[in-house]
């Protein structure tokens, strides 16, 4: 990934907004993670543990997640909303 990409997945992780598989398997990686047939939910817990944080990737069902700094928070409210329905 060139310089210019990881400035839009660092400026994407610090504004809250959502990201794509290809950033999320980038940061991933980075991280020592291995990648390979891990959906989006299991690849962003998976950072979760990593990163010393509780996993708890989408499973707000009532869209309340007071965890302000998380770098995850508009991809799982977004995904808690879908499995919700």
């Amino acid at each position: 990934m060139s310089a210019e990409r990881l400035i839009v997945v660092i400026f994407q992780s610090k504004w809250n907004l959502a990201m794509n598989m290809q950033q999320i398997r980038f940061i991933a990686s980075a991280k020592g993670i291995n990648t390979s047939r891990l959906s989006k939910m299991e690849l962003i817990r998976a950072l979760q543990s990593r990163e010393g944080n509780p996993a708890c990737f989408a499973t707000d069902a009532e869209g309340k997640c007071d965890r302000y700094d998380c770098m995850w928070r508009a991809d799982c409210l977004q995904m808690s909303q879908k499995l919700k329905a």
